[in-house]
């Protein structure tokens, strides 16, 4: 179980690495002013000579065709089908987005104080509000962004832009949470004043549970960071 525990937290800390270090190239990418100078095109107006009539306007670099003309070009890529969406969309969406911000955070908070807390004995009482807490929050995160979440999917039923990614990161959170009710309901009981929360029986079946549902929840939350 500790091993899972390692490889969920790697995991976690491994995506929000990534997705600073993805955040922090593409601002740097669009603070950048230059341009290649292959993708500049200067042209120039060239006034008639005597005899000759009209204007002629030139170029002092020709875009390269790669041997085809005008005539032999492939026709452009039909671009994506513009899709509008009402006011209450888009209030949802802002309320899922920046809920989903406290999602890593209260995972890992809650790995680790779980954590602390297996063998721990009854007068651990600040330990297990704290775990308790935790798990409170992030009830009402998925909850919150359950119900933003289903709903905003099907206003967007008809929007072919993006299907595949909403509903793969849909199956994802929900399967969450499913896991997290499971979590929920296997959590061990406590027995007596000094036994605690032992590694074994319900505790154990609790713990593979919730870290089964944090790495489909972190997966689910990742790829919609990634696929923008």
């Amino acid at each position: 179980m500790r091993f899972t525990i390692r490889v969920t937290l790697v995991a976690i800390f491994s995506a929000f690495a990534l997705w600073s270090r993805t955040i922090a190239a593409n601002e740097s990418t669009l603070n950048d002013p230059s341009l290649p100078a292959s993708d500049q095109l200067t042209f120039r107006l060239d006034l008639p000579k005597s005899g000759t009539s009209g204007l002629v306007l030139a170029s002092d670099s020709t875009p390269n065709l790669g041997g085809q003309t005008a005539s032999s070009q492939p026709p452009p890529s039909a671009r994506p089908k513009a899709f509008s969406y009402g006011n209450g969309y888009l209030v949802r969406r802002k309320i899922h987005k920046y809920a989903s911000i406290a999602t890593l955070p209260l995972f890992v908070s809650e790995a680790i104080v779980g954590q602390k807390l297996i063998g721990q004995s009854d007068t651990a009482d600040s330990l297990r509000s704290t775990h308790s807490a935790l798990a409170a929050g992030i009830g009402v995160l998925f909850g919150v962004n359950s119900v933003t979440g289903i709903w905003n999917l099907w206003d967007a039923r008809k929007d072919p832009n993006g299907r595949g990614k909403r509903t793969f990161h849909s199956i994802l959170m929900l399967a969450a949470d499913a896991g997290f009710v499971a979590t929920a309901a296997t959590a061990p009981k406590r027995e007596g004043s000094a036994q605690g929360v032992r590694a074994g029986g319900n505790a154990t079946t609790h713990g593979a549970i919730a870290y089964a549902s944090i790495g489909v929840a972190t997966v689910g939350y990742v790829c919609v960071l990634f696929a923008r």
